[in-house]
């Protein structure tokens, strides 16, 4: 392993912890303190065969203020994003995990009967494709890939965030929205992706509790 500085290696280590970005951005970190945490760690991550605590509070202290500038200039983009975001909420959704081969062998009959579907997504994975389907169209469905099911969730809902396009280039947005829900216990069982559109399947349970939360984010920004 190369031996590093210790300026690159308390970059590194400082941004595997996001919990430490965020204290830094909000100034309520000790920097004695934090050095002293996480000094070992440092060492490991730069391979090096000494290191002096004061040298990494002191590339702390540098790497604070590119932290905060470049997190203030991403935030601003991320606030703009949402503010101009809307979500929408569709009920009643199925979700089934299907071996590849056996998608593959249905595709066009799948998409015959998805094509009038309420809610449909197919996204393929490596050796699988998971489908997203509106309930009331999924038994047809279901039944082409009986014996492909690998796994399948009822009593799901999608929370659809259609963002503008400045979501494409902007780091965070997802991670911010994810968070948020994480902190008030909601699970996400299925993030999917499709241009502007952030798609998030959480179990029936949820979906209403996920939507408020989304949508108060949305409308205190606008008022911001």
């Amino acid at each position: 392993m190369r031996k590093g500085s210790t300026a690159e290696a308390v970059r590194k280590v400082i941004k595997s912890h996001p919990s430490i970005i965020d204290c830094i951005c909000f100034g309520i970190v000790n920097f004695s303190a934090l050095s002293r945490i996480i000094t070992k760690e440092v060492k490991k991550a730069g391979n090096l065969e000494k290191i002096d605590e004061n040298a990494v509070k002191m590339a702390i202290i540098r790497f604070s203020e590119d932290i905060k500038r470049r997190r203030t200039l991403n935030e601003r983009m991320i606030r703009y994003i949402l503010a101009n975001s809307s979500v929408r909420l569709e009920m009643d959704v199925i979700v089934v995990t299907a071996e590849r081969e056996v998608v593959l062998r249905n595709v066009n009959e799948i998409m015959e009967k998805a094509a009038n579907a309420r809610f449909f997504q197919l996204t393929q994975g490596t050796r699988t494709f998971t489908l997203a389907i509106a309930r009331e169209a999924s038994s047809s469905i279901v039944n082409l890939l009986s014996r492909g099911i690998a796994y399948k969730m009822d009593d799901q809902a999608a929370i659809i965030l259609v963002s503008p396009k400045e979501i494409i280039d902007t780091p965070g947005v997802v991670s911010y929205i994810t968070s948020i829900l994480a902190w008030n216990g909601i699970n996400i069982s299925q993030i999917i992706s499709c241009h502007t559109d952030t798609i998030l399947i959480v179990s029936r349970d949820d979906a209403i509790r996920a939507y408020n939360v989304l949508e108060e984010i949305i409308l205190r920004l606008r008022s911001s």
